[in-house]
């Protein structure tokens, strides 16, 4: 997470309009979605539930990491976990026989791989 904040940190402000705070958030999940792809893994965009839609998946030989992406302005780290949890976002894959995690994190202006409480990582059961 520190390298995705530092990769982040560098996509200029001046490419998202502040009043647009939707399309800012879209921002990082595409960033996240393009690094992880350009790995070799497999991700989905918007992948959805029962009850709602996990912003990223990434799915790995023995992990599936789920992703709930926020602005800094509208919520904690802690709430974003929170979502991923109360939304069953792992539900889908609990047969997998994968670890499975949860990570929320938060974006802004001003935020650097060295800003505390950026993001909080479960594993769910």
């Amino acid at each position: 997470m520190k390298r995705m904040y530092t990769v982040c940190a560098g996509i200029p402000y001046s490419t998202a309009a502040k009043a647009n705070h939707t399309m800012r958030e879209r921002d990082y999940q595409i960033a996240f979605y393009i690094i992880f792809t350009l790995m070799g893994y497999h991700v989905d965009l918007e992948s959805h539930t029962a009850q709602g839609r996990a912003d990223l998946v990434v799915r790995t030989s023995n992990c599936v990491y789920i992703f709930e992406f926020k602005l800094m302005s509208a919520a904690t780290a802690e709430e974003a976990l929170n979502q991923i949890k109360e939304k069953g976002d792992a539900d889908k894959y609990r047969l997998s026989g994968k670890k499975i995690i949860g990570i929320g994190a938060v974006f802004g202006d001003g935020i650097t791989n060295e800003t505390p409480d950026t993001w909080k990582m479960e594993e769910l059961t």
